[in-house]
Order: structure tokens, then sequence, then C-alpha cells
């Protein structure tokens, strides 16, 4: 499981221009299968993607402001075609 916790801060026209202090939480519970063969290495990972944004004070206007819960994938692609070469891939899908 991996969590991020970040802030912010921005003035809101919404709020007649007040500094609004933002708050970004996110965890993930993600399980993985790791396939490998010869100097190929895939690693693929999938389950549960959480995230929670809050502001103080409520900013009506912040399209963020809310919890969600959703499916993330992961897949990592490792190649090292020589000894002194390495190719990487990653791509990530919520």
């Amino acid at each position: 499981m991996v969590t991020w916790c970040g802030r912010y801060s921005y003035r809101s026209g919404a709020l007649d221009n007040a500094w609004v202090t933002g708050t970004d939480e996110e965890a993930q519970l993600l399980p993985g299968w790791r396939f490998k063969r010869d100097r190929l290495e895939l690693k693929v990972f999938a389950g549960l993607d959480i995230k929670n944004d809050v502001t103080s004070p409520y900013d009506p206007s912040n399209r963020l402001h809310r919890a969600f819960a959703a499916i993330r994938t992961i897949v990592n692609l490792w190649f090292e075609p020589t000894p002194a070469t390495m190719l990487a891939a990653d791509a990530s899908l919520t």
C-alpha cells in the first residue's frame, strides 16, 4: 500500500479572494504479478485506489473537494537487450 499526502493553498474567487488550504490524501492497495524471461521482465499491478481532497474553508468552486474510489492498473516493462543497455516503459490507468 502506498499513501501520499499533499497540501496546497490558493485564493478563491468564490470566497471573495480568501485563502483556501487544500489537503490531498491518496492510498493504493495493489497486489501484483511478476513475469521474467531471460532479459525481459514484466510487472502488472491491479487493485484499489482511494483519494480524498478536502479544503478549508470549504470552497464550493473546487471540483476536487470529495472522496472517491477506483480501480487502478499499473504495468511496468523492463528489457535489457545488451549488458550495456536497458529499455523501460511504465503505464498507469485509473
